[in-house]
């Protein structure tokens, strides 16, 4: 999975390299190509696992409670929501 810096907020990095993640799983066969939504990951993964790294705000460690880091991982999140749906992918 992703590593994160803590200290870099870069929400389109972060989704890039979130979605290169769900590449390499459509590549390996655990999810299929023809997945469109972040959503319809857990259809076939644990796709929380894909942004366990993503950091939780200004709290670090990660506080699940934050929630200048649930608007971050939803931030990523979306992102990655535009980039699925943004066909073919290519792995």
């Amino acid at each position: 999975m992703v590593t994160i810096d803590p200290n870099t907020y870069d929400v389109e990095g972060v989704a890039q390299a979130v979605y290169a993640d769900i590449l390499a799983s459509i590549k390996n066969g655990e999810v299929p190509a023809t997945v469109r939504t972040f959503t319809d990951l857990h259809d076939y993964v644990d796709a929380n696992e894909y942004v366990q790294e993503v950091p939780w705000g200004t709290d670090l460690p990660e506080d699940p409670s934050d929630p200048a880091g649930w608007r971050l991982v939803n931030a990523v999140t979306d992102r990655v929501n535009a980039l699925l749906a943004e066909r073919p992918h290519t792995v």
